[in-house]
């Protein structure tokens, strides 16, 4: 039984438009992720502070940018998807908000996304230039080092043209080790 080629081209543009969508959430939530690292350090400010007064004053504030970055990622994420309901607006005395069950939720969110978000958003970004990198390889491997690592992750040394090929492989997505002498 053959395949039509028209079959194959149509699955492998759905596949890389599907891919590109998603590497585009990934890298998109890289500007919040970053916002997030910034509100998560106003936060343990604010914290650690506490004692001595200071973050009591800081605290409002740090409420604030954390229900408006929450708000901005739902914005964000509902125009490239299902539309995510905004919850009730937050209390805006300090004891209540940190006893509001939303608060701790987005409190929750903050560290995730600060964290794994800022990291799963860096490797939204570092894996087409890998692709890229490995794909492109048997165009200039000759010019690099001799020891140098034939792909992105660290596997083998390019000794010939079938190595700088099989990174080829790898940068297309194929899942294969350069072989070494």
């Amino acid at each position: 039984m053959t395949v039509p080629v028209a079959s194959v081209r149509e699955t492998a543009v759905r596949t890389l438009r599907a891919a590109r969508a998603a590497t585009g959430q990934l890298v998109g939530g890289l500007g919040t992720a970053f916002q997030a690292l910034g509100v998560l350090v106003l936060l343990a400010v604010a914290a650690v502070t506490a004692p001595a007064g200071v973050g009591l004053l800081l605290a409002p504030a740090a409420l604030r940018a954390l229900h408006a970055l929450a708000r901005r990622e739902r914005a964000r994420l509902s125009a490239r998807g299902i539309e995510i309901v905004p919850p009730d607006p937050p209390p805006t005395r300090l004891r209540l908000a940190l006893a509001d069950p939303t608060t701790r939720r987005e409190l929750g969110w903050l560290v995730r996304h600060a964290t794994l978000g800022f990291l799963l958003g860096l490797l939204g970004l570092l894996l087409p230039l890998c692709a890229v990198r490995d794909t492109t390889f048997p165009l200039w491997w000759r010019l690099s080092p001799g020891e140098a690592t034939t792909t992105s992750i660290g596997i083998g040394t390019a000794h010939g043209w079938p190595d700088a090929l099989a990174a080829t492989l790898l940068g297309v997505g194929c899942p294969t080790r350069p072989s070494s002498p």
